[in-house]
């Protein structure tokens, strides 16, 4: 199945490698921590990461379908 990836701020880099359109190719039922995964987020970063499925807020476990869209990127701090 294929879904689409945006990453934003330093996290851009990871999706550079993706074809046109960051389109990620994925076995049916893998999850959001599946594509990070795949997409080589080190395991350090994943559990602080700010994720969302189709503009919706999602977790490491969310399983994709076919068409999603995954954004993901590190929280901002400020003050």
């Amino acid at each position: 199945m294929k879904i689409s990836v945006k990453s934003y701020h330093e996290l851009k880099s990871l999706t550079d490698g993706l074809p046109q359109g960051a389109l990620m190719e994925l076995d049916p039922g893998d999850t959001v921590r599946k594509a990070l995964t795949r997409l080589a987020v080190s395991s350090q970063k994943l559990p602080g990461l700010v994720l969302f499925v189709n503009g919706r807020p999602a977790c490491l476990e969310t399983q994709l379908h076919p068409g999603d869209t995954l954004s993901f990127f590190s929280p901002l701090a400020g003050g």
